[in-house]
């Protein structure tokens, strides 16, 4: 039973969808056909995921997975509770996990930047923080800056790391980190806002999505995260799930 993955239907919001929303929605979809089928054959219709991932995608199938997934979930019977908003479930980030590389993979010129990267860093000793800002405060309430400060300075201390790998979409939160821990902070060179506009409403899209790709996979291979509720923080969370020593919430 081959199962389609689209994210056409309006129910979706899908122009109002950023990447790792994106695909977090395509492996909730594909876990829950799996419950039902046991199996993780699906076709995946989504042209902004061809820029990242390499997965099935054909012309014919024999449900829509989508609709099905959307009619359990307006009625309150999808087999699993968690997402980018609720707390840490462990086993559900290990199936999950399993769901993803079952699905899809990472382009291998993606893999190549984000490996050069975590080569040019001492891994044991950086600490992963990823903090969603911009619009995400019309979702849930913003994280006080100094919770942040208290709760990394914590960290620091608990596992003796000598730096910190910030992933933010908000420049005034790599101002914050680089003026309080000077000379330890490491972010990649790409698009951020600078007034706390959404970046991805902007710009190339197929930039930005290999851009914060890059940035997942490196929060992913650290030893010590210190995460956000955020799509980009739940799909670092589910990929580096069996590497991850120590995970911690900002909010």
């Amino acid at each position: 039973m081959i199962g389609l993955v689209s994210l056409k239907d309006p129910a979706f919001n899908y122009s109002f969808k950023g990447f790792c929303s994106i695909v977090n929605q395509v492996i909730d979809i594909a876990f829950e056909h799996n419950i039902d089928h046991n199996d993780f054959k699906i076709t995946i219709q989504d042209d902004q995921l061809k820029n990242v991932f390499d997965f099935q995608t054909e012309n014919v199938w024999d449900y829509d997975a989508s609709k099905s997934w959307l009619n359990k979930f307006f009625s309150g019977d999808l087999s699993y509770s968690c997402n980018a908003h609720t707390d840490l479930d462990i086993e559900f980030l290990m199936k999950r996990k399993s769901v993803f590389d079952s699905i899809m993979k990472i382009k291998q010129e993606v893999k190549k930047e984000a490996k050069e990267i975590l080569d040019s860093m001492d891994i044991s000793k950086t600490l992963a923080v990823q903090i969603r800002g911009t619009d995400k405060k019309t979702e849930i309430p913003e994280i006080p800056e100094s919770k942040i400060l208290e709760k990394i300075n914590n960290k620091l201390f608990e596992t003796r790391s000598q730096s910190i790998f910030l992933a933010t979409d908000d420049k005034k939160y790599v101002d914050l980190l680089q003026s309080n821990f000077p000379n330890k902070v490491v972010s990649l060179d790409h698009s951020i806002s600078l007034d706390g506009s959404p970046i991805h409403f902007s710009g190339n899209k197929n930039i930005l999505n290999r851009e914060v790709m890059k940035e997942v996979i490196i929060l992913s291979r650290l030893p010590h995260f210190l995460y956000c509720y955020s799509n980009v923080s739940f799909l670092a969370l589910t990929l580096g799930i069996h590497f991850f020593k120590s995970m911690e919430v900002l909010n």
